[in-house]
Protein backbone atom coordinates (compact mmCIF):
# COMPACT_ATOMS: atom_id res chain seq x y z
CA UNK A 1 0.00 0.00 0.00
CA UNK A 2 2.97 2.22 1.14
CA UNK A 3 4.30 1.49 -2.48
CA UNK A 4 1.24 2.33 -4.32
CA UNK A 5 0.91 5.74 -2.38
CA UNK A 6 4.63 6.68 -3.54
CA UNK A 7 4.07 5.59 -6.86
CA UNK A 8 0.96 8.24 -7.49
CA UNK A 9 2.83 10.92 -5.31
CA UNK A 10 5.92 10.37 -7.99
CA UNK A 11 3.45 10.08 -11.12
CA UNK A 12 0.02 11.83 -10.23
CA UNK A 13 -1.12 15.13 -10.09
CA UNK A 14 -2.44 15.26 -6.21
CA UNK A 15 -5.26 18.07 -7.48
CA UNK A 16 -7.86 16.01 -8.20
CA UNK A 17 -10.46 18.95 -8.69
CA UNK A 18 -8.09 20.12 -11.62
CA UNK A 19 -9.01 17.14 -14.38
CA UNK A 20 -12.71 18.88 -14.42
CA UNK A 21 -11.35 22.02 -15.30
CA UNK A 22 -8.82 19.99 -17.83
CA UNK A 23 -11.17 17.92 -19.16
CA UNK A 24 -14.42 19.57 -19.73
CA UNK A 25 -13.31 22.94 -21.78
CA UNK A 26 -11.18 20.20 -24.11
CA UNK A 27 -14.20 18.24 -24.58
CA UNK A 28 -16.62 21.22 -25.46
CA UNK A 29 -14.11 22.84 -27.69
CA UNK A 30 -13.49 20.20 -29.55
CA UNK A 31 -16.93 18.65 -30.02
CA UNK A 32 -18.20 22.21 -31.11
CA UNK A 33 -15.17 22.37 -33.65
CA UNK A 34 -16.62 18.93 -35.04
CA UNK A 35 -20.34 20.74 -35.08
CA UNK A 36 -19.05 23.18 -37.04
CA UNK A 37 -16.36 21.92 -39.60
CA UNK A 38 -15.43 18.41 -38.51
CA UNK A 39 -12.82 17.86 -35.90
CA UNK A 40 -8.92 17.23 -37.29
CA UNK A 41 -6.80 14.34 -36.84
CA UNK A 42 -3.95 16.48 -35.03
CA UNK A 43 -7.02 16.30 -31.62
CA UNK A 44 -5.78 13.35 -30.96
CA UNK A 45 -2.12 14.28 -30.03
CA UNK A 46 -3.44 17.29 -28.38
CA UNK A 47 -5.01 15.56 -26.13
CA UNK A 48 -2.27 13.70 -25.21
CA UNK A 49 0.13 16.76 -25.18
CA UNK A 50 -2.36 18.46 -22.88
CA UNK A 51 -3.16 15.95 -20.34
CA UNK A 52 0.51 14.71 -20.06
CA UNK A 53 1.68 18.39 -20.28
CA UNK A 54 -0.24 18.68 -17.01
CA UNK A 55 1.57 15.91 -15.23
CA UNK A 56 4.81 17.25 -16.59
CA UNK A 57 3.95 20.86 -14.76
CA UNK A 58 2.29 19.40 -11.31
CA UNK A 59 5.50 17.58 -11.52
CA UNK A 60 7.67 20.50 -11.82
CA UNK A 61 5.65 22.38 -9.48
CA UNK A 62 6.67 19.53 -6.93
CA UNK A 63 10.11 19.39 -8.15
CA UNK A 64 10.53 23.40 -7.21
CA UNK A 65 9.12 22.70 -3.94
CA UNK A 66 10.84 19.74 -3.02
CA UNK A 67 14.48 19.93 -1.19
CA UNK A 68 17.35 19.26 -4.06
CA UNK A 69 18.25 15.98 -1.60
CA UNK A 70 14.76 14.42 -2.20
CA UNK A 71 14.43 14.98 -6.13
CA UNK A 72 15.40 12.40 -7.29
CA UNK A 73 12.46 9.89 -7.20
CA UNK A 74 11.05 12.83 -9.63
CA UNK A 75 13.48 12.46 -12.50
CA UNK A 76 12.17 10.02 -14.05
CA UNK A 77 8.42 11.03 -14.32
CA UNK A 78 9.45 14.51 -15.55
CA UNK A 79 11.75 13.17 -17.86
CA UNK A 80 9.35 10.52 -19.04
CA UNK A 81 6.62 13.02 -19.43
CA UNK A 82 8.88 14.99 -21.46
CA UNK A 83 9.27 12.98 -23.79
CA UNK A 84 5.76 12.16 -24.20
CA UNK A 85 5.44 15.90 -24.80
CA UNK A 86 8.34 15.95 -27.51
CA UNK A 87 6.37 13.09 -29.26
CA UNK A 88 3.20 14.64 -29.26
CA UNK A 89 4.57 17.62 -30.48
CA UNK A 90 6.19 16.05 -33.72
CA UNK A 91 2.53 14.65 -33.94
CA UNK A 92 0.54 17.91 -34.44
CA UNK A 93 3.80 18.86 -36.27
CA UNK A 94 3.41 16.13 -38.86
CA UNK A 95 -0.04 16.19 -38.83
CA UNK A 96 -0.89 20.57 -39.16
CA UNK A 97 2.43 21.96 -39.29
CA UNK A 98 3.35 24.83 -36.73
CA UNK A 99 -0.12 26.36 -37.26
CA UNK A 100 -0.95 25.45 -33.78
CA UNK A 101 2.52 27.56 -32.13
CA UNK A 102 0.49 30.98 -32.56
CA UNK A 103 -1.53 29.41 -29.25
CA UNK A 104 1.99 29.82 -27.30
CA UNK A 105 1.51 33.58 -26.73
CA UNK A 106 -1.49 32.73 -24.55
CA UNK A 107 -0.11 29.98 -22.91
CA UNK A 108 3.71 30.82 -22.19
CA UNK A 109 2.79 33.54 -20.54
CA UNK A 110 0.02 31.96 -18.13
CA UNK A 111 2.68 28.76 -17.64
CA UNK A 112 5.29 31.56 -15.90
CA UNK A 113 3.23 33.30 -13.98
CA UNK A 114 2.24 29.77 -12.37
CA UNK A 115 5.93 28.82 -12.09
CA UNK A 116 6.49 32.03 -10.55
CA UNK A 117 3.77 32.20 -8.08
CA UNK A 118 5.29 28.62 -6.42
CA UNK A 119 8.51 30.03 -6.95
CA UNK A 120 6.95 32.59 -4.40
CA UNK A 121 4.63 30.11 -2.46
CA UNK A 122 1.76 31.24 -3.80
CA UNK A 123 0.19 28.10 -5.72
CA UNK A 124 -2.94 28.08 -3.37
CA UNK A 125 -3.56 31.39 -3.97
CA UNK A 126 -6.62 32.92 -5.71
CA UNK A 127 -4.30 34.12 -8.68
CA UNK A 128 -2.88 30.81 -8.92
CA UNK A 129 -6.03 29.59 -9.41
CA UNK A 130 -7.28 32.25 -12.21
CA UNK A 131 -4.50 31.81 -13.86
CA UNK A 132 -4.29 27.78 -14.46
CA UNK A 133 -8.50 28.31 -15.47
CA UNK A 134 -7.14 30.76 -17.71
CA UNK A 135 -4.94 28.40 -19.11
CA UNK A 136 -7.61 25.41 -19.38
CA UNK A 137 -9.86 27.68 -20.75
CA UNK A 138 -7.59 28.77 -23.64
CA UNK A 139 -7.78 25.00 -24.92
CA UNK A 140 -11.57 25.21 -25.79
CA UNK A 141 -10.27 28.29 -28.31
CA UNK A 142 -7.36 26.15 -29.44
CA UNK A 143 -9.86 23.39 -30.61
CA UNK A 144 -12.29 25.47 -31.93
CA UNK A 145 -10.30 27.59 -33.88
CA UNK A 146 -7.33 25.34 -35.32
CA UNK A 147 -4.23 27.22 -35.90
CA UNK A 148 -3.22 30.26 -38.12
CA UNK A 149 -5.07 32.37 -39.77
CA UNK A 150 -7.82 30.99 -36.71
CA UNK A 151 -11.18 29.85 -37.33
CA UNK A 152 -14.01 32.01 -36.28
CA UNK A 153 -15.77 30.75 -33.82
CA UNK A 154 -18.77 33.11 -33.76
CA UNK A 155 -20.73 34.86 -31.24
CA UNK A 156 -21.92 31.73 -29.87
CA UNK A 157 -19.64 29.49 -29.42
CA UNK A 158 -17.03 32.73 -29.03
CA UNK A 159 -19.17 32.89 -25.33
CA UNK A 160 -18.82 29.62 -24.56
CA UNK A 161 -15.40 29.54 -23.86
CA UNK A 162 -15.40 33.03 -21.49
CA UNK A 163 -19.00 31.38 -19.71
CA UNK A 164 -16.77 28.43 -18.71
CA UNK A 165 -14.00 30.38 -17.45
CA UNK A 166 -16.79 32.19 -15.48
CA UNK A 167 -17.83 28.87 -14.20
CA UNK A 168 -14.10 27.41 -13.26
CA UNK A 169 -12.77 30.70 -12.12
CA UNK A 170 -16.22 30.89 -9.31
CA UNK A 171 -15.12 27.22 -8.75
CA UNK A 172 -11.78 28.44 -7.39
CA UNK A 173 -13.12 30.93 -5.27
CA UNK A 174 -16.19 28.54 -3.90
CA UNK A 175 -13.66 25.75 -3.06
CA UNK A 176 -11.56 28.26 -0.73
CA UNK A 177 -14.18 29.96 0.99
CA UNK A 178 -15.38 26.58 2.13
CA UNK A 179 -12.04 24.82 2.89
CA UNK A 180 -8.88 27.00 3.41
CA UNK A 181 -10.77 30.32 3.90
CA UNK A 182 -13.55 28.98 5.31
CA UNK A 183 -12.99 31.28 8.35
CA UNK A 184 -12.75 34.10 6.22
CA UNK A 185 -15.94 36.09 5.13
CA UNK A 186 -14.23 37.87 2.63
CA UNK A 187 -13.66 34.48 0.94
CA UNK A 188 -17.46 33.99 1.24
CA UNK A 189 -18.26 37.11 -0.01
CA UNK A 190 -15.71 37.62 -2.80
CA UNK A 191 -17.02 33.96 -4.11
CA UNK A 192 -20.96 35.02 -3.85
CA UNK A 193 -20.30 38.28 -5.80
CA UNK A 194 -18.19 36.38 -8.71
CA UNK A 195 -21.25 33.83 -9.33
CA UNK A 196 -23.57 36.79 -8.75
CA UNK A 197 -21.91 39.08 -11.21
CA UNK A 198 -21.98 35.78 -13.94
CA UNK A 199 -25.03 35.22 -13.44
CA UNK A 200 -25.80 38.69 -14.18
CA UNK A 201 -24.19 38.17 -17.06
CA UNK A 202 -25.46 35.59 -18.93
CA UNK A 203 -28.74 36.83 -18.09
CA UNK A 204 -27.68 40.01 -20.65
CA UNK A 205 -25.88 37.82 -22.80
CA UNK A 206 -27.91 34.71 -22.95
CA UNK A 207 -31.31 36.43 -22.43
CA UNK A 208 -33.96 37.29 -25.21
CA UNK A 209 -32.02 41.23 -25.65
CA UNK A 210 -29.22 39.72 -27.32
CA UNK A 211 -29.73 36.21 -27.49
CA UNK A 212 -26.13 35.22 -28.23
CA UNK A 213 -25.50 32.42 -25.81
CA UNK A 214 -27.76 29.09 -24.93
CA UNK A 215 -30.42 30.52 -22.44
CA UNK A 216 -29.34 27.05 -20.70
CA UNK A 217 -26.52 29.29 -19.07
CA UNK A 218 -28.98 31.49 -17.47
CA UNK A 219 -30.16 28.34 -15.32
CA UNK A 220 -26.57 27.07 -14.63
CA UNK A 221 -25.18 30.42 -13.18
CA UNK A 222 -28.49 30.20 -10.95
CA UNK A 223 -27.71 27.13 -9.61
CA UNK A 224 -24.18 28.10 -9.41
CA UNK A 225 -25.13 31.18 -7.37
CA UNK A 226 -27.35 29.14 -5.21
CA UNK A 227 -24.95 26.54 -4.27
CA UNK A 228 -22.02 28.37 -3.34
CA UNK A 229 -24.58 30.57 -1.25
CA UNK A 230 -26.47 27.93 0.28
CA UNK A 231 -23.21 25.32 1.12
CA UNK A 232 -21.73 28.44 2.90
CA UNK A 233 -24.60 29.70 4.78
CA UNK A 234 -25.09 25.36 5.91
CA UNK A 235 -21.14 25.35 6.81
CA UNK A 236 -21.59 28.39 8.70
CA UNK A 237 -24.68 26.80 11.05
CA UNK A 238 -22.55 23.85 11.74
CA UNK A 239 -22.93 21.12 8.74
CA UNK A 240 -18.96 20.43 7.58
CA UNK A 241 -18.46 19.84 4.02
CA UNK A 242 -15.80 17.53 3.02
CA UNK A 243 -13.56 17.63 -0.48
CA UNK A 244 -14.99 14.30 -1.85
CA UNK A 245 -18.50 16.21 -1.20
CA UNK A 246 -17.31 19.30 -3.09
CA UNK A 247 -16.35 17.24 -5.61
CA UNK A 248 -19.31 15.55 -6.52
CA UNK A 249 -21.23 18.58 -6.69
CA UNK A 250 -18.44 19.72 -8.94
CA UNK A 251 -18.80 17.09 -11.34
CA UNK A 252 -22.99 17.49 -11.72
CA UNK A 253 -22.23 20.86 -12.45
CA UNK A 254 -19.04 19.95 -14.91
CA UNK A 255 -21.50 18.00 -16.73
CA UNK A 256 -24.02 19.92 -16.77
CA UNK A 257 -21.47 23.11 -18.26
CA UNK A 258 -21.39 20.42 -20.77
CA UNK A 259 -24.70 20.70 -22.07
CA UNK A 260 -24.85 24.31 -21.97
CA UNK A 261 -22.09 24.88 -23.90
CA UNK A 262 -23.24 22.05 -26.36
CA UNK A 263 -26.56 23.92 -27.00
Amino acid sequence: MTGSRNWKKRWLPNQHGAWAMLVVPFVVGALTRQRATGLPLWWIPLAVLWIVGYCLFAQTVTWIKTPARRRAGLRTPILTYLAVCAASGLAILALHGLCLAVWLVGFVPLVVVALALVRNHEERSVTSGMTTVAAACLMFYVLRCGGWPPLAPGLHDGLTGLLLYGYFAGTVLHVKSLIRERNNPAAARNSVLWHAAWFAAAVVLCGPWLGTGSPWWIVFFAVALARTTAMKRLQDNGLPFRPGTLGVVEIVLSAAAIACGLT
